[in-house]
């Protein structure tokens, strides 16, 4: 059993450091929430592309290869459902962060009332389900 001391906190922010380092993560949202996103995940080492668009967020999926995109869905399904496909077929984890992400398919779905840190987490655990 872990017991809490200050050290235990900077091992676990090194160890997440460590995992993102050299990760790409795409960013779509508005840009208060797509800000505190890319600090978050900068924070932790990855490096980050922030789009407003889906026609920009596939053309950085296409050219940057990233490890995970975080949407808010929005108004447009039709562009988040081929998105998400588009994602798939290239090995792409969708993140939704979101309240309502309807039917669009995802491999997580963080509700907005959730910190940063909890986008953070969902790339982290993608990537070790990715490279055991």
């Amino acid at each position: 059993m872990l017991t809490w001391h200050p050290m235990n906190k900077l091992r676990i922010h090194m160890s997440i450091k460590a995992v993102l380092e050299g990760t790409v993560a795409i960013v779509q949202d508005d840009a208060e929430t797509a800000r505190r996103l890319e600090l978050a995940l900068a924070q932790a080492g990855a490096a980050v592309f922030k789009t407003t668009a889906v026609r920009e967020t596939l053309d950085l999926m296409w050219s940057h290869k990233p490890a995970a995109v975080i949407i808010d869905p929005g108004p447009d399904n039709v562009g988040a459902l081929f998105l998400a496909a588009q994602a798939k077929e290239q090995g792409i984890a969708v993140i939704h962060y979101s309240d309502d992400s309807g039917d669009i398919p995802r491999d997580a779905s963080i509700p907005r009332s959730k910190p940063a840190s909890a986008i953070v987490e969902a790339v982290v655990s993608r990537i070790a389900k990715r490279d055991p």
